[in-house]
């Protein structure tokens, strides 16, 4: 159900599930608390109160039973004013514990309550009564009233009872008191095992997130971290070749991600390594190839320039014989001239002449047209051999370019070769570039 979810937001669940479980124990001891602090209240504000309260009542009793009985002794009225102190001691007393029962709606208590009271102001005029008989009427008088007469208790007796029935009060309050203490405790008790049962779960509940977390982790990365960095590294650093082991299933998880980059680049440098060189081996023909060209150009350069000198001569040579012929007309139309002025005798002479005249004006007509034709045909030559003299410096920087291209399919060679693709002990050949 969680495993769409993400490491931190399970860890962030977790760790919600165990802060609301610590704060749910927290709630419930702090009411445990405060219940257990109520009681400790109620002990030492009212139970405890009220369990010293009877036995000052019972101290009160017993000064009361003192006090006249030294009246009596002495005829000293003075202890009257004692044993009247004590008295009020012990109605202030019962005042308390009347007041607490009416509070509480407690009849039953109230009644016992009662009881004691009147039991108590029995003893008390009885003793009053014996002290005024000893003063008034002697020693016998006074003693019938201290020890009983005729089957009736004296005062003696009615002390001892009123003090058994205080006794039975205190340890009313005794059990009331640790009543509870007992609740107290209890709740103590209870704190102390939500406390416990708490912490125990809550710590349950960590050690299975925790677990649960480190699966969860270990699940997505495939294995542990360790081995997960080591192959991140491994692969880093242009070792291809390491094998990665993959747990049974595991179609998802990091180190699966890793493994298929590793092939995926494997892939990719081995294309690349068989492509450069292929780059390699044409760049290098290319190279040899452009050094022959280049050389064949320059060659064919020096033969045009050489053309070009010796087409220059020719066109020299032929001009020059154009002039002789020119020259040669210009004489035998002269000889021509002067011979018709010789007469008929000459006129052969001149009828040769003439003909000579017309072959060398034709041998002139064709040297200027042969000296024009050779000039053109110069002219010719120098612009194909400026023409193979561009063509010689573009072939010198396809040249340099070809061996740019040769040494940079050398670098990336070099560069491909830092991946290792086989594991050691085999080696890939491939051809080094020189």
């Amino acid at each position: 159900m969680l495993n769409h979810l993400s490491i931190k937001a399970r860890l962030s669940i977790a760790f919600a599930a165990i802060v609301a479980l610590v704060i749910l124990a927290f709630t419930i001891v702090a009411m445990y608390l405060n219940s257990l602090a109520s009681d400790v209240r109620t002990i030492n504000d009212e139970t405890l109160q009220y369990v010293l309260a009877v036995d000052d009542m019972n101290l009160a009793r017993s000064d009361v039973q003192q006090f006249l009985t030294d009246v009596s002794a002495t005829h000293d009225p003075a202890g009257y004013k004692d044993a009247e102190d004590a008295r009020a001691r012990f109605k202030g007393d019962m005042d308390k514990f009347r007041a607490r029962y009416q509070k509480a709606g407690d009849s039953a208590s109230l009644k016992s309550l009662e009881d004691i009271d009147a039991a108590f102001n029995r003893f008390y005029d009885m003793g009053k009564r014996m002290a005024e008989a000893y003063i008034a009427q002697g020693m016998e008088a006074g003693n019938a009233l201290m020890k009983g007469a005729n089957g009736q208790p004296g005062f003696d007796q009615a002390s001892a009872d009123i003090q058994k029935q205080l006794d039975v009060f205190h340890q009313k309050q005794v059990d009331e008191a640790s009543a509870t203490t007992a609740g107290a405790l209890g709740k103590a008790n209870s704190m102390l095992g939500v406390m416990l049962v708490s912490g125990l779960a809550a710590a349950a509940l960590a050690v299975l997130s925790s677990v649960m977390a480190v699966r969860s982790i270990l699940r997505q990365l495939g294995g542990e971290p360790g081995k997960a960095v080591l192959v991140a590294q491994t692969v880093g650093s242009g070792d291809l070749s390491r094998t990665i082991s993959l747990a049974n299933g595991d179609a998802s998880s990091l180190l699966w991600h890793l493994k298929s980059m590793q092939g995926n680049l494997a892939g990719v440098v081995t294309s690349v390594r068989r492509d450069a060189e292929g780059v390699a081996v044409a760049s290098g023909e290319i190279a040899e190839g452009n050094h022959e060209l280049a050389a064949r150009t320059e060659n064919q350069a020096s033969s045009l320039v050489q053309t070009a000198s010796s087409m220059k001569e020719l066109a020299d040579a032929v001009e020059q014989n154009a002039e002789s012929a020119k020259s040669a007309n210009q004489l035998a139309q002269a000889a021509a001239s002067v011979a018709s002025q010789g007469g008929e005798v000459v006129g052969q002479v001149v009828s040769s002449i003439q003909q000579v005249t017309e072959i060398v004006g034709r041998i002139s007509i064709a040297s200027h047209e042969q000296s024009v034709g050779v000039a053109q045909m110069g002219e010719a030559v120098i612009a194909f051999e400026h023409a193979t003299q561009q063509n010689a410096a573009l072939v010198e920087e396809l040249d340099a370019a070809a061996r740019t291209l040769k040494e940079g399919a050398s670098n990336l060679l070099h560069t491909v070769s830092e991946f290792t693709l086989e594991p050691p002990g085999t080696h890939h050949a491939y051809r080094q570039l020189t």
